[in-house]
């Protein structure tokens, strides 16, 4: 794990919903739990046996690609007079996004979409699927609320609705404002004099998206579409709803969520290693009596010796927001070291996330970085074999291949730690975490499994850091 971001506003992304064209009068309860039975039922006989029609030959496979609800994980909501249900959707590949509005961050669909059923005031039944694309501002967490570009589907994937959600509060929509603004509206006046234009300057929007093949991520597919254009944007009101609707701004209530908590952004460490292979490439392959080998566990602990999976840095949530000092994660990273015949090699290496992530937004492409500089508290080493050393190090390599996901809970650093050594048939003892919106290996516990845990024959520990620079150069 790395240091965090801490906003104090905290983004909880309900992704797409699903609203079907086809509505529903239906003797379904709409309070509590039979909110969600009723709007279930609705879904399941009226909605998730529909053709999806032409989409279904879409080369856009968010379109186009298998998907479910997980009512297990749904939610009811009041949005407005609306009563409603938000459920996260599962999509059948793995399936990642990225957008020219929000960097480099990679996202994985399903952390961006859900479906939204609703209950109208006339007791009819709406499906819709809503996809929350948020910009860096939202990812940061830095605006109290969500800012981005939702789109707003059907089931089958036609587009209903489209807004840009700006920092400022405003929201615009795509499309011809006319169609809004009713018979009333039109242009002011005519000229017959020639009008030459200045020149617009307008920014389009672009959301790529690939999918990896589990095991093989050089064979994917990829795709892109178009997000609209600034100019193709115009102003319209939070609350427009049609009767009993939802409306922009319960939309962006669902994207933007719960204002007053916290959102932790992890953030990436220590200078980018572009090329792996060159980077181990001092290692020599060597059974030798004058080759050895090493790998060192490194772990910086929240708070050391205690195991707290993060901590706030000095001045707490209010200086970290406010100064933009990071919150403390900690972080779990490996040295691996040749010694042959008195040269030592060694080299620092450790996986992040390429951009921000956090609870709700917990995949990235991984990157693997060089920790010579990264401080820790607690260390663990093993004398290892030359067959063991290299399975680790080929492990190691795969972190910064494309498709290889970072994940705050499943695939951490410290995750990519314990797996590393796994590799080369070592084990360490694997406390699980746990922290608003996730679980998993974390530096705190891992450091007091460290702690706690007998020593073999080959291993050492160390409560001091020492001094860990990169050695050696090679061609």
């Amino acid at each position: 794990m790395k240091k965090l971001l801490i906003p104090l506003a905290l983004a909880i992304l309900a992704g797409p919903s699903l609203q079907c064209r086809k509505e529903q009068s239906a003797g379904y309860s709409s309070t509590g739990a039979q909110l969600l039975q009723g709007a279930r039922h609705y879904f399941e006989d009226s909605v998730a046996g529909l053709s999806v029609g032409s989409a279904s030959s879409s080369s856009n496979l968010r379109i186009s690609g298998s998907k479910a609800p997980l009512w297990a994980d749904a939610r009811t909501l009041v949005i407005g007079s609306v009563k409603a249900v938000v459920v996260p959707v599962r999509y059948g590949a793995a399936l990642h996004v990225r957008s020219n509005f929000c960097g480099e961050k990679l996202f994985d669909l399903n952390e961006l979409t859900r479906l939204l059923v609703y209950e109208d005031d006339r007791g009819r039944y709406h499906a819709e699927v809503i996809t929350a694309f948020p910009d860096s501002l939202a990812l940061r967490g830095g605006s109290g609320g969500f800012t981005g570009i939702l789109l707003v589907e059907d089931w089958a994937g036609k587009r209903l609705h489209q807004y840009r959600y700006l920092a400022d509060g405003s929201v615009l929509q795509a499309g011809s404002p006319d169609r809004f603004l009713g018979k009333g509206a039109g242009i002011a006046g005519v000229s017959g004099n020639t009008v030459t234009p200045d020149i617009v300057f307008t920014t389009c929007y672009e959301i790529d998206g690939y999918n990896y093949a589990e095991g093989d991520e050089g064979d994917g597919y990829a795709w892109s579409e178009p997000a609209g254009c600034s100019s193709e944007y115009y102003p319209v009101s939070a609350s427009l709803a049609a009767v009993g609707g939802v409306g922009a701004g319960g939309y962006g209530s669902i994207a933007g969520g719960i204002t007053g908590a916290y959102t932790i952004n992890v953030a990436t460490g220590g200078a980018a290693i572009p090329n792996v292979k060159a980077y181990f490439g001092c290692f020599t392959n060597s059974s030798s009596i004058d080759h050895t080998y090493t790998v060192t566990v490194c772990v910086a602990q929240p708070v050391a010796g205690t195991r707290a999976p993060w901590s706030f840095t000095k001045g707490g949530p209010t200086g970290s927001s406010k100064s933009g000092n990071p919150v403390n994660v900690g972080h779990s990273f490996l040295i691996f070291q040749e010694n042959s015949a008195g040269t030592v090699i060694t080299r620092n290496v450790g996986l992040y996330p390429a951009g921000l992530v956090n609870p709700f937004f917990p995949s990235d492409q991984a990157q693997l970085r060089n920790n010579e500089n990264t401080d820790y508290n607690i260390s663990l080493t093993y004398t290892v074999s030359n067959s063991q050393f290299f399975s680790m190090v080929n492990y190691v390599e795969t972190g910064g291949s494309p498709g290889y996901i970072y994940n705050l809970s499943t695939n951490n650093c410290t995750t990519f730690v314990l797996t590393a050594l796994g590799a080369g048939n070592v084990t360490l003892p694997s406390t699980i975490g746990h922290w608003t919106g996730g679980s998993g290996y974390d530096p705190g516990d891992l450091g007091e499994d460290i702690r706690s845990m007998p020593l073999g024959p080959k291993m050492s520990r160390n409560t001091v850091e020492t001094k860990h620079p990169n050695t050696t150069t090679c061609n």
